[in-house]
């Protein structure tokens, strides 16, 4: 005979459950144990990220932060960390003045040009604001070679005939003063020229000249960036690095100054400051060591691909290490020398500095 509702209800209430005290409270227990556990790793999230350590180069790396491939800058969006950078030729002769913009560069590359002076290509994020870079000068053939391997808009006033017949040939994206773009630079008054000539980075015509926005996917990196303490530059103290270019203007010194893991640049043993009389700083030097012969009587020519020596210093750490380069469409990469093979420079994000010498050319750290 089937049970009313209220007689099944009293039923239920009067049934005794036989599951004993103790494993009720060791499961109690247990829920508890995990539950504080989740919390605890959930509020420390961020932290752990920061101290995690990546031994091996080649392992999946599940830290969800994103970085700007160049510099290491934290993004928020993929095409973010895959924009491209453009690239500006800056003059270093003696009677050029100030640099303009140099402090905001995320990549510099300094490579000697004819008369024992030396030639930057400094190179930007697209995101980044910079009302002035300069003084721009002419290209020679390796910086626009160089330009190519990292993806880069070239910008320069002019160049070698060697160069300019590079970058006709390998239809590099550029924007060059003296053939048609002279309206995306502009003059300051207050100095000669030609050393007058700059830029601004919202004068870059992307879309009216339909420039890709953001890097090939298949484009390798020219290094890795160190994670947590113990992954950086392993090496020899180098809280300062000397590089003599030529002549005595043309001696470049990093030094590191107090606890700061940053170099400052020096130049003939002044501080080199940017127009805004801000020091220049970099996080990371790299001495790349290449063979340079002679186009003609004046012109050099240089290695930009194959392999070579160089020198990595990193937060006041120097170890030798080897380049690399087996296409022109393809950045140098660099690489140290560990236990388990050569592995891809673990740099600080930040600028980096990379200084081309000649091999044989003297270069000093203490």
């Amino acid at each position: 005979m089937a049970l009313s509702k209220k007689k099944c209800v009293r039923v239920l209430m009067r049934k005794k459950f036989t599951a004993p005290l103790w494993l009720l409270l060791v499961i109690g227990s247990v829920i508890v144990v995990v539950l504080g556990r989740l919390f605890f790793l959930l509020s420390h999230e961020s932290e752990y990220q920061s101290l995690i350590v990546w031994d091996d180069p080649l392992a999946v790396r599940t830290d969800p932060r994103l970085q700007w491939w160049l510099d290491g800058r934290a993004v928020e969006r993929e095409e973010d960390a895959r924009a491209r950078p453009y690239a500006v030729m800056i003059d270093q002769g003696i009677d050029s003045g100030v640099p303009a913009g140099l402090d905001k560069a995320s990549v510099v590359v300094e490579a000697l040009v004819e008369g024992g002076v030396t030639r930057l290509m400094a190179l930007f994020d697209p995101i980044a604001s910079v009302e002035k870079i300069g003084p721009v000068r002419s290209v020679r053939p390796y910086f626009a070679d160089w330009a190519q391997g990292f993806d880069a808009v070239l910008v320069h006033a002019g160049g070698s005939p060697t160069a300019l017949k590079l970058i006709s040939i390998t239809e590099i994206d550029e924007l060059n003063e003296i053939s048609g773009d002279g309206m995306y630079f502009f003059r300051d008054p207050y100095r000669s020229a030609p050393h007058n000539l700059f830029i601004a980075s919202s004068r870059l015509p992307w879309k009216k000249k339909e420039w890709r926005p953001v890097i090939d996917q298949d484009t390798i990196k020219p290094w890795d960036w160190a994670r947590g303490t113990t992954d950086g530059i392993q090496g020899n103290p180098g809280s300062s690095i000397l590089v003599d270019f030529s002549r005595t203007s043309y001696t470049v010194e990093w030094k590191q100054k107090n606890s700061a893991q940053s170099y400052q640049r020096f130049r003939n043993g002044i501080p080199e400051v940017v127009e805004s009389d801000k020091a220049i700083f970099a996080d990371n030097i790299i001495v790349q060591y290449i063979q340079v012969g002679l186009e003609d009587e004046l012109r050099l020519t240089m290695q930009t691909i194959g392999e070579g020596k160089t020198l990595i210093c990193s937060a006041g750490e120097c170890a030798d290490g080897i380049w690399k380069r087996e296409k022109d469409n393809q950045p140098t990469q660099f690489f140290i020398h560990s236990q388990k093979g050569d592995r891809l420079a673990p740099l600080l994000p930040g600028a980096t500095w990379i200084e081309v010498v000649p091999e044989g050319k003297r270069v000093t750290f203490q």
